[in-house]
C-alpha cells in the first residue's frame, strides 16, 4: 500500500528512539506524545469509515479523492454544512462535511510534505512550435528563484522528426513533471494552445496544481488561475 506523508508520521512525538520520555505513578516510561486519540468519538470515526465504504460501493476508485486539490473538498463539505442548516434530510450531511474535511487535511498534508522547504517548482507546458518563447519563460521564471521544468525536444520549432513511441514516451514524462511541479506556467501566445497542452492542463487541474497562462487562453479558466506576465 502506497503511504501518503511519511515526512509528517515521521515527525510524531513518541514514535522515534530520542523522544522525550515521561513516567506515570506507576513507574511506568514511555515516549511522549501530543495526541489524545483515546478522546476521539469512535461513532464519528466510524461515521467516516462507513461513508468510505459507500465511496467503494459505488466502485469509485479508493484513492480516487487523493487526486482532487483540497479546495474541492472544503466547498463539498461546506455545500453539506449548508444543507444541513437548510434542514435537509437527503443524506447524512454532517457524516460528509467530516468526510470532506478529512480528506482536505490528507490533501494539505500531503502536498506539504512532499516538500517542506526550497525552490517554487513550475513546469512549462505549451506548443513545442514556441521554442522561443519556452526559452524566456524558463530564463525569467530561473532568475525569478524558481526550479523550471521543461521540454527537451522543440520538434515543430527545430523539425524533428519523433516515433510514435519516442512523442508518447515524451507525453508520458511530461505528466510526470507535472506530479513534480507546484504549478505550471502556459506558453499560449495570442491566447493559442492545442489539444495535446489542454490535455496537460486538465491533467493539472485533476492534480490540484495552480495554473498560470503567459496570455489570456481562448478557453474559459477556471478558480484560483490566472494570467502572469513574465516582464511585470
Amino acid at each position: 500500500m502506497k503511504s501518503h506523508g511519511n515526512d509528517y508520521l515521521d515527525s510524531i512525538a513518541g514514535g522515534r528512539p530520542d523522544d522525550q520520555e515521561v513516567a506515570n505513578e506507576a513507574g511506568g516510561v514511555a515516549g511522549k506524545i501530543e495526541y489524545r486519540c483515546d478522546l476521539l468519538d469512535p461513532i464519528a470515526i466510524l461515521n467516516i469509515a462507513h461513508i468510505m465504504y459507500e465511496g467503494d460501493s459505488k466502485g469509485r476508485a479508493p484513492d480516487g479523492w487523493r487526486k482532487l486539490p483540497a479546495s474541492t473538498h472544503i466547498n463539498h463539505a461546506l455545500t453539506h454544512l449548508m444543507l444541513h442548516m437548510a434542514g435537509s434530510k437527503t443524506e447524512d450531511h454532517i457524516g460528509r462535511v467530516l468526510t470532506r474535511v478529512m480528506m482536505a487535511v490528507a490533501i494539505e498534508r500531503q502536498n506539504k510534505s512532499k516538500r517542506k522547504d526550497g525552490p517554487n517548482v513550475i513546469c512549462l507546458c505549451g506548443s513545442t512550435k514556441f521554442k522561443k518563447e519556452y526559452l524566456e519563460a524558463g530564463q525569467v521564471l530561473s532568475l525569478a528563484g524558481n526550479i523550471i521544468l521543461t521540454v527537451e525536444f522543440f520538434a515543430h520549432a527545430d523539425g524533428h522528426n519523433l516515433t510514435i513511441e519516442q512523442k508518447e514516451l515524451l507525453d508520458k514524462l511530461h505528466l510526470a513533471k507535472i506530479d513534480m511541479a507546484d504549478e505550471i506556467f502556459v506558453i499560449n501566445p495570442g491566447g493559442y494552445y492545442g489539444d495535446s497542452t489542454r490535455n496537460e492542463i486538465e491533467y493539472a487541474r485533476m492534480k490540484g496544481k495552480k495554473i498560470y497562462f503567459m496570455h489570456n487562453p481562448f478557453d474559459p479558466i477556471h478558480d484560483n488561475e490566472s494570467v502572469r506576465s513574465l516582464h511585470q
